[in-house]
């Protein structure tokens, strides 16, 4: 039942990028769905085997325990219970009567609601399929390879097939790759996971054949084979994640990679010397090898980096008297866009609204308010303490550990400056590798 779950959860790791990152509602809704079903299968079915199993998610009860009242306070954002809170609700002079709910956009709250517990599900059912070592790093393996088929449709959607998209017209971010997400800071983020995962399975992959063969191997042995065809692999993915151009995927991956390159090698028993300096090797090998094969756009962009930041220093500077405004209550879940209408100031674009704050964190405060609001990036903290335990105490299966941390550096360093980890794609493949590298082996216990 673990082994069927975990392909399925694969599969919708995989898929869920193809129609915009499942970005647009109907997509996420349909998700959402598929991942409740799909729960609530698994749970019957497992007390009616084995009544007295225990689940994973009562072993990982903190992070769990800290989005329930996220997911409680985003249905209380909105119902319509604003007089309650009125006091506390400070919103500009409107033209017209202000909502009933503590939400500026109630429907798009409630409905908002029903992701998370997805989110929370997903996560879930993920544990389990983690529980045992070999299926969680067999399942990071499928992943990878569908990470890997993603660079290479957009490399071949930029480069043979005229910068195309299966939905139409490219509305935006024209010649470079953006596969079949909405942009490309978005898909670098993506890509980005593929590297780090590629590289914590290849590092494994070589130690592994090099404890059960004492003799070592030579040079054309078969497990050479293999890593040099994995490390080709990550390779392709670099050259799409340096095609999309993005200053931040490429800067927030190479420090992802840098974290995992220091924790197996550390984990190898080397020098910090020693394990500083190979680390900074591989960083510096994989930015020149993306950069040699198509990084022309980031170096460009580069250059011009003072304009962007700017920009977004300028949005920032209107998103921080919002949260001062309403520092507990939020603007309401998925509700950013008509709040910050409300709040916009001259001086910024005036071609069309902002649909996104460009930093998750200032994102989570404006629309929950900075209490509930930090209790998602708290409990992402204690996961990521997990995975080191993990590290710490095991001296094989470290790839979907170390993978699972590099996954929370790059999400964590991309989500100051962006959005990415908003894209339900992303936010699947994200709490995949967390809840696969974090998961613990299952005990045998009593009737």
């Amino acid at each position: 039942m673990n082994d069927r779950t975990g392909y399925f959860l694969v599969a919708l790791v995989i898929a869920a990028p193809v129609p915009q990152a499942s970005l647009p509602m109907v997509w996420w809704l349909v998700l959402s769905a598929l991942i409740l079903l799909a729960t609530t299968s698994y749970m019957l079915r497992g007390a009616r085997l084995d009544p007295g199993r225990p689940l994973q998610l009562m072993r990982h009860r903190a992070p769990f325990l800290l989005v329930l009242p996220v997911l409680f306070f985003i249905l209380l954002q909105g119902l319509p219970l604003a007089g309650l809170f009125r006091a506390g609700l400070h919103l500009p002079a409107l033209p017209v009567e202000p909502p009933a709910s503590i939400s500026v956009l109630p429907t798009a709250t409630l409905a908002g609601a029903l992701r998370v517990l997805a989110y929370m599900a997903f996560f879930a059912l993920a544990l389990e399929a983690g529980g045992q070592a070999a299926r969680a790093e067999r399942l990071g393996w499928l992943i990878f390879f569908g990470i890997v088929a993603h660079a290479v449709w957009a490399l071949v959607a930029l480069n043979l097939l005229g910068d195309y998209v299966p939905w139409g017209e490219k509305p935006g971010y024209q010649g470079v790759a953006t596969g079949t997400f909405v942009n490309r800071n978005s898909f670098a983020t993506f890509l980005g996971f593929g590297v780090v995962l590629g590289i914590a399975l290849s590092v494994e992959r070589a130690r592994g054949p090099r404890i059960r063969q004492s003799r070592g191997r030579h040079l054309l042995s078969a497990e050479n084979v293999e890593i040099a065809a994995v490390w080709v692999a990550v390779a392709v993915i670099g050259a799409a994640l340096a095609a999309t151009g993005s200053r931040l995927g490429a800067a927030a991956t190479l420090v992802a990679v840098a974290a995992v390159a220091l924790v197996l090698r550390a984990k190898s028993g080397a020098s910090p010397r020693r394990v500083m300096a190979e680390a900074a090797a591989v960083v510096l090998a994989f930015g020149i090898l993306a950069l040699a094969q198509g990084g022309t756009a980031v170096v460009e962009r580069m250059l011009f980096i003072s304009v962007d930041s700017g920009s977004r220093a300028d949005i920032y500077a209107q998103i921080l008297p919002m949260i001062a405004a309403r520092p507990l209550a939020g603007y309401g879940w998925d509700a950013f866009a008509p709040a910050f209408e409300l709040f916009r100031q001259p001086g910024l674009n005036p071609d069309g609204s902002l649909l996104l704050a460009h930093s998750t964190y200032l994102t989570l405060w404006v629309e929950l308010g900075l209490v509930i609001g930090s209790l998602p990036v708290i409990a992402a903290l204690v996961v990521g303490v997990s995975l080191v335990r993990r590290l710490v105490r095991r001296t094989t299966h470290l790839a979907m550990p170390a993978a699972g941390l590099g996954a929370l550096v790059l999400g964590g360093v991309h989500s100051l400056f962006d959005f990415s980890l908003e894209m339900p794609a992303n936010m699947l493949l994200f709490l995949a590798l967390l809840a696969l590298g974090a998961a613990r082996r299952r005990k045998q216990t009593g009737p």
